[in-house]
């Protein structure tokens, strides 16, 4: 409408709606910038060019992947592997596979695994803790587990999984660290804390929403119901690609996860989203839409941060 001659639409689901088109497809001038081939498939039947639809993949966040050498994500996986796979039901199935891709594993360690569950900043399905947190209760209490219960920016969510934490008799969990809440004052803050979670998550439970893309980063996903239709496409997505289970029966979760920890399926479904899942798509945008010289700079300009930020760290 204005006259603006590069235009891009980024795609941030694993299927796309007919409204993101332009009402005469092959007149439009945006350039469509696609995390699945299913929206490369679904923007053509709309009519839109072919050229003007790019595969990039979804946009991870630079500070969980690490560059175009990955080495922020492998560094992690390399750890999560190990935490998710104590019994090494997997590991020993696919030593040769890991050992090519990812190098030498750490040792076993006795920190349990971090379950990280997170249904959305709007609220969405926080009910569901008080339906979980019951079976989990032992696992948490002999230190088996750690949970951490993601609020985002609101108040009203915190509180209510605080309260879902006192009827469980978890109070003792949260003041000594098995069980968090994430709550922030910003967004700035809010992106800064999730990131720095996610890298220390083992297993991430949520709503199909964008974050079935992160399965790329070696995250396994359990879940919880899709709202509406691009949710449960991008569910169908992530469990495709063998990164997502669907959560099972809330009262039982205890069991359930249990098993799906001793038996290698949490392991299994690292590796698979890792190995399948694109994650690249940052640096794949940056170059489309501001070339390879600001790829370059951006790259440069995240290592060093990632240094500064290590430093502080250690300091």
């Amino acid at each position: 409408i204005h006259g603006c001659e590069k235009i891009y639409c980024i795609v941030t689901d694993s299927d796309v709606n007919r409204v993101w088109a332009p009402a005469n497809p092959r007149l439009g001038r945006i350039t469509y910038l696609a995390p699945s081939m299913r929206v490369r498939k679904r923007l053509k039947a709309y009519g839109v060019s072919s050229d003007r639809i790019i595969m990039t993949g979804y946009p991870l966040p630079d500070e969980l992947v690490g560059g175009l050498s990955a080495s922020t994500l492998r560094a992690n996986l390399r750890r999560r592997l190990v935490a998710l796979d104590r019994r090494g039901v997997f590991l020993k199935e696919c030593r040769d596979e890991i050992s090519h891709f990812l190098g030498k594993l750490p040792q076993q360690t006795s920190t349990p695994p971090h379950l990280t569950f997170a249904v959305g900043g709007a609220g969405a399905q926080t009910e569901l803790v008080q339906q979980f947190l019951p079976s989990l209760a032992y696992q948490l209490r002999k230190g088996k587990l750690k949970l951490t219960l993601v609020a985002g920016l609101r108040e009203e969510v915190a509180q209510s999984f605080r309260q879902a934490i006192t009827q469980a008799q978890l109070e003792e969990e949260l003041s000594s660290g098995k069980v968090d809440v994430l709550l922030a004052s910003s967004h700035e803050q809010y992106f800064r804390r999730f990131n720095r979670l996610l890298a220390d998550t083992d297993v991430l439970w949520t709503k199909p929403s964008e974050l079935s893309f992160f399965g790329a980063l070696g995250i396994p996903l359990i879940l919880a119901p899709p709202i509406g239709s691009h949710e449960r496409y991008n569910r169908r997505f992530a469990v495709h690609a063998g990164a997502a289970v669907k959560q099972m029966e809330l009262k039982h979760t205890g069991q359930w996860l249990s098993e799906m920890f001793k038996d290698g399926t949490f392991a299994g479904a690292a590796w698979t989203g890792y190995m399948r899942m694109p994650k690249f798509g940052l640096y794949r945008i940056i170059e489309e839409v501001m070339g390879q010289n600001e790829l370059h700079r951006a790259l440069d300009h995240s290592v060093s941060s990632r240094l500064n930020e290590n430093e502080s760290s250690v300091t």
